[in-house]
């Protein structure tokens, strides 16, 4: 779902990882699916590339 969000926002890996100060090998890792970011890394992500982080929290089932 964050790799679909990447994508769809237009942005490069580099350009998110300046938007939301996290590496640019974490988002990588989190992109492929090796990784899995905590909520709140997940919501900055959400936020970065426009998306509602409440509208994701409720498909993905977070607390």
């Amino acid at each position: 779902m964050l790799s679909n969000l990447r994508r769809a926002s237009g942005y490069s890996l580099r350009a998110l990882s300046r938007r939301t100060s996290l590496s640019p090998s974490f988002l990588t890792r989190a992109m492929n699916g090796e990784r899995f970011p905590n909520w709140e890394a997940t919501a900055v992500l959400a936020r970065a590339c426009g998306a509602d982080s409440e509208v994701l929290r409720a498909r993905t089932g977070s607390c």
